[in-house]
């Protein structure tokens, strides 16, 4: 059987999320070092022009998305515990608001959004010449 190869950038959340989950589940990868934002030339044509990080391949199989990624490194690690839909209702939203608040809130401006049939977190407070932008359990030096 192929290894898995990781596509993956050093500072990418989600990478860390996959590159974790590897870890855990004790299996050999390869890494491939892509550029943080796009073009990616080589790794286009792999994905079929699906712009998010991380990207696996094993031989000719390709995962384009790290939920889908986590239920084939479950599979290869025998880690049933990895895929999200495996665990309780307790941990499954846990796991939410991890992603909502922890991967999906400093990638993109605002907050993250939220999935569909999720709510979306709040706004972050306005910015203010006197006072600084803060965030709900965020801690400024200021």
């Amino acid at each position: 059987m192929s290894e898995l190869i990781l596509h993956h950038y050093t500072l990418s959340p989600f990478s860390e999320k996959a590159r974790a989950m590897l870890g855990y589940a004790g299996l050999h990868w390869q890494s491939v070092t892509v550029a943080e934002m796009p073009p990616r030339p080589k790794l286009a044509p792999l994905a079929s022009g699906y712009r998010k990080i991380p990207v696996a391949q094993i031989g000719a199989d390709v995962f384009c998305d790290t939920r889908t990624l986590s239920r084939e490194i479950a599979r290869l690690g025998n880690k049933p515990e990895l895929v999200v839909e495996n665990c309780s209702e307790e941990v499954q939203a846990f796991v939410r608001e991890v992603d909502l608040e922890l991967f999906l809130g400093p990638t993109v401006p605002g907050g993250g959004g939220a999935p569909a049939g999720h709510p979306a977190p709040p706004a972050p407070p306005a910015m203010s010449p006197t006072k600084p932008r803060s965030w709900p359990g965020w801690k400024s030096s200021l």
